[in-house]
């Protein structure tokens, strides 16, 4: 994964983007929660689900604690992990 941002030119973006899509996705494959809790703020915390759109008037609250969002990711990780791949 390439990330898009420059980090000379945005650095903030450039960190984000790390953070939600390689380590999110590297903790996901290896099923370790632990390595992304602390990019969350429990006490503010809305987990959404665009529904398919890019009308953000049609996304709805699909998550509203951090920990029904942890429970959820913990479960779609560990069915990812029983699929078998080609190549791998």
């Amino acid at each position: 994964m390439i990330n898009p941002f420059d980090h000379l030119v945005e650095a903030d973006r450039h960190h984000i983007w790390n953070r939600m899509i390689i380590a999110d996705s590297e903790a996901f494959a290896a099923g370790d929660w632990r390595m992304i809790e602390d990019d969350f703020c429990a006490e503010r915390f809305e987990g959404l689900r665009a529904m398919g759109s890019a009308n953000p008037d049609e996304w709805q609250i699909a998550f509203p604690t951090l920990e029904s969002y942890r429970d959820s990711w913990l479960v779609l990780s560990a069915e990812f992990r029983k699929q078998k791949f080609v190549g791998l």
